[in-house]
């Protein structure tokens, strides 16, 4: 019989039969039975790492059996999630999947935040090891969890992000803005050294964002059992308030903080629910899960870094103030994080794209350091220059977002991800150019909904660029050309941010008559201007200063 695959926490690192294992994928909840197997093959060939199971239940288990069987055959990992809603609810996870070899971990949600939930979390993390000593055991801590007590009674420290006061609440923003379970993690020596993972990563929309509304119903999540209502209060009516996964986060965000996360020292991450991610379009989160599937492949393609490798205190500094760097150790090479800095509201007006990234890093030693751009579709090399105070100094070239340097004394490693980049490429193509399709359609929508308003902007030869473009990287990718098809895509999802830029520029010079908290949270949204405009904003010519 095949032997199970063995999970260990090593420290901080989570290995896999041995080798470090990065955790990322979403996490299933309304996934109806008969589309498990389809949706965890997709999630697989997709690249990611991991899938967050439904919540798990006495009444339940015949899902959850159709989660592990079907991610044996993808293989790929499950961490099972318990019921939160039941007493006890995890003596029963140990004994019917304890055997199964895709089991990552166990994640027991507190029931409550009273002073009993550490209490139960540890009586019914209890009953799991009793049972089961070899796979870890965790709960998702929040500000009300965050305590010794409760860091020491885990064997993975799943920290949910910190709120900020932005529509992009859920960025972890570890480094710029160090919460208490992070102060705790570093500076309490009684605290042991654990793996941390971000769950719940956001994919779809607030209460208050949902509340605004758009459009027609979503046919993706209407065709739902009003019972889904019992997990997710934000769906409220269906006939009210539909899901609108139109709006943020949309995928640009969506990377910024994922490379946050990496760059903060998270071995893992899950993003919301997969559900979030599928639906008809224009009514699709569909370009979040490309863009989540493209960033699956960078991680896999950097595992070892991101899974085992040490953050590094070492002084650089990128030439810009709106592009953060932080350096992470793997052995004796180097990996430079790069992301751009700012909160949400300032990349709808922003191109979030850079030329000037000139990069200064202090490394000790005499060392003939080579440098290498590790971005997909092809690894590039960089020209490093040692300055009179030490430095090593190099352009990083242009930035789009968020970007990889890799810092090492010899070429073997480089040319090892070279050669597993192109391996990888036909996968991330294809993601590039469908995630422009859905961007596509969003923007035909909207835009469609302005003109026949006879608001905003005409967008009209932008468009017909996006298009364009769209059916040159759909040619390259027909004609087995993958990096061509990939650079092509990015290039138009680039450029149709620019027609996100002028609508939302002329939204915001518009001003509003009277006092509306409804009308502001309307603006602040592209997916939503054209119920800004519907609810009667005027519009003097005098008001719109041109961006363009």
């Amino acid at each position: 019989m095949e032997a199970s695959r063995r999970i260990l926490v090593d420290r901080t690192t989570i290995r896999l039969d041995g080798r470090p294992f990065f955790t990322f994928g979403p996490q299933l909840l309304l996934t109806p039975p008969e589309r498990i197997k389809a949706a965890i093959g997709e999630i697989a060939a997709a690249g990611f790492t991991t899938v967050g199971s439904p919540p798990c239940s006495p009444g339940s288990l015949h899902l959850i059996r159709a989660v592990f069987d079907a991610a044996d055959e993808a293989g790929i990992m499950v961490v099972l999630t318990g019921d939160p809603r039941l007493p006890e609810h995890g003596r029963y996870l140990a004994d019917e999947f304890r055997h199964r070899s895709s089991l990552h971990s166990y994640m027991l949600s507190p029931r409550t935040n009273t002073k009993d939930a550490l209490t139960d979390f540890q009586r019914e993390r209890d009953s799991i090891i009793a049972s089961d000593l070899f796979h870890p055991v965790s709960a998702p801590c929040a500000a009300s969890q965050i305590e010794a007590a409760w860091l020491r009674s885990q064997d993975v420290y799943t920290i949910i992000p910190e709120e900020m006061p932005t529509r992009a609440a859920t960025a972890p923003r570890f480094c710029q803005q160090p919460g208490p379970a992070v102060r705790a993690l570093t500076r309490d020596e009684n605290i042991p050294q654990r793996p941390v993972i971000v769950p719940g990563l956001r994919v779809s929309v607030s209460d208050t964002e949902r509340a605004a509304g758009i459009f027609a119903d979503d046919p993706w999540v209407s065709r739902l059992s009003p019972r889904a209502l019992d997990w997710f209060p934000f769906l409220a009516n269906f006939a009210t308030m539909p899901r609108k996964d139109l709006l943020a986060p949309d995928p640009e965000m969506l990377r910024l903080q994922v490379y946050d996360a990496l760059a903060s020292g998270a071995r893992g991450v899950l993003l919301d629910f997969y559900e979030a991610m599928g639906g008809p379009m224009p009514y699709s989160g569909r370009d979040r899960f490309c863009e989540a599937s493209i960033l699956a492949q960078e991680i896999g393609l950097l595992n070892d870094f991101f899974a085992e490798g040490r953050a590094e205190p070492i002084l650089i500094e990128t030439g810009h103030p709106r592009l953060d760097a932080s350096v992470i150790r793997h052995g004796l090479d180097y990996l430079i994080v790069l992301r751009m800095n700012g909160y949400e509201e300032d990349y709808f007006v922003d191109e979030a794209f850079m030329h000037r990234t000139g990069i200064d890093i202090m490394l000790a030693g005499d060392d003939a350091w080579k440098a290498w751009r590790l971005d997909f579709p092809a690894a590039e090399a960089l020209e490093i220059q040692r300055d009179r105070a030490g430095a090593a100094r190099f352009l990083a070239g242009p930035l789009e977002l968020t970007g990889l340097v890799l810092l090492s004394t010899g070429s073997q490693r480089a040319q090892e991800y070279a050669a597993a980049m192109q391996r990888r490429l036909p996968v991330v193509a294809r993601m590039a150019v469908e995630q422009l399709e859905v961007r596509f359609a969003k923007l035909l929508l909207i835009e469609g909904e302005l003109s026949t308003a006879r608001v905003g902007l005409n967008n009209e030869d932008r468009l017909r660029t996006v298009q364009k473009n769209l059916e040159t990287a759909r040619s390259l990718m027909r004609d087995g050309d993958n990096a061509g098809a990939f650079v092509k895509a990015r290039q138009a999802l680039r450029f149709s941010r620019q027609i996100v830029k002028y609508q939302m520029a002329k939204a915001l010079a518009t001003p509003i008559s009277g006092a509306s908290p409804l009308r502001g949270l309307l603006r602040g949204s592209y997916y939503t201007l054209p119920q800004f405009y519907r609810e009667g904003a005027s519009e003097p010519g005098a008001a719109f200063i041109d961006l363009t």
